[in-house]
């Protein structure tokens, strides 16, 4: 494709791969990809804070994981107050559009601005 031929809007991108195509053309290069490397058994725990002693600091995603909307993922503000009680470094990450510099810091500076506990 030369640059010209590009897609230039939304309408104009080609279709996606049926997922059986595509995994049928991940699965025939497989042995020329890196092999994925384990540290170990996985951990099941019941919460992040059973964990928590084991990291110096964590990174979550705002949408989805704190809230969605104004609307508080349950048990979210207490586990963000606990690790901050516990000294922990807490980032949040969002590509929320509508926030703008300082009302995005605002908003995710501490668990009641953050996220809403009602609605």
């Amino acid at each position: 494709m030369s640059f010209d031929d590009r897609p230039t809007a939304v309408t104009d991108t080609p279709p996606m791969l049926p997922l059986a195509e595509a995994w049928a053309r991940y699965e025939a290069i497989r042995d020329r990809l890196p092999a994925a490397k384990s540290p170990g058994v996985p951990w099941r725990v019941g919460g992040l804070l059973e964990v928590a002693g084991e990291f110096d600091g964590f990174l979550f995603d705002s949408f989805g994981v704190l809230n969605v909307g104004e609307t508080a993922i349950p048990g979210a503000a207490a586990c963000l107050d606990a690790l901050r009680s516990q000294g922990k470094k807490i980032r949040i990450l969002t590509n929320a559009a509508s926030y703008i510099g300082d009302a995005a810091l605002a908003k995710y500076q501490s668990p009641s601005n953050c996220i809403s506990q009602s609605g």
